[in-house]
């Protein structure tokens, strides 16, 4: 499998027909973010009025400035640099409350070269499926010999002339049968897509994270 060729990158241009270039550049720096003024000043109100009276959301010796080349840290909600983190799975209800705290567990991945897929057998209508589900990712399979070829084909032809897609799942029972493609990486449905052309096909396997359902 491999991701699809993507289109060509928009380039931009100044009125003198010159390359614009992208830069990073420093929003703001530690101390003056809104977090900061609230715990130095106390509420909005007064922070509202120091805006008035100054400016302590900028630092005139960072803002602007480029980055150049930077490394991502954490930080607590004090500003202090995190060395050590430990990782905690929180599930919150629509409303923001939280409603438990557990040790997070890593997500193994269910797809590579020596884990076998699981062979469903089950086919959708093409119809069905864009009105059931959100893809979000595509990637397209590929043959690498003449037995493979012959097989991908007849797969690619069986499912443009029924005009379905084949449902395509993993061995994992953690997962309920996911794709998951990386460790802690994100559980797909997988949904393939044969075209023939001539003597060309083209299968594609549509990954959704997301069922679109009707509220109740």
């Amino acid at each position: 499998m491999h991701a699809p060729r993507r289109a060509a990158q928009i380039t931009y241009r100044s009125r003198a027909q010159q390359t614009v270039g992208r830069v990073r550049l420093i929003k703001a720096g530690a101390g003056h973010s809104l977090q900061d003024l609230l715990r130095d000043l106390g509420d909005l109100d007064a922070v509202g009025q120091a805006l008035i009276d100054g400016d302590p959301e900028i630092d005139p010796e960072l803002v602007g400035r480029k980055t150049g080349d930077v490394q991502r840290v954490y930080i607590d909600s004090h500003g202090s640099v995190l060395h050590a983190t430990r990782v905690l799975q929180v599930l919150e209800d629509p409303h923001g409350q939280e409603l438990s705290r557990q040790e997070f567990s890593a997500n193994e991945p269910t797809v590579g070269e020596d884990v076998r897929l699981a062979w469903s057998g089950k086919t959708l209508p093409i119809g069905e499926l864009v009105r059931r589900f959100a893809f979000t990712r595509n990637l397209q399979l590929l043959h690498h010999g003449g037995p493979s070829f012959d097989f991908l084909y007849g797969l690619a032809q069986l499912l443009a002339d029924k005009q379905e897609m084949l449902l395509v799942r993993s061995n994992s029972r953690e997962q309920r049968g996911k794709l998951v493609f990386q460790r802690n990486g994100t559980p797909y449905v997988g949904f393939l897509e044969g075209r023939v052309r001539g003597a060309s096909y083209l299968l594609v396997l549509h990954l959704s994270n997301l069922e679109l359902k009707r509220v109740s």
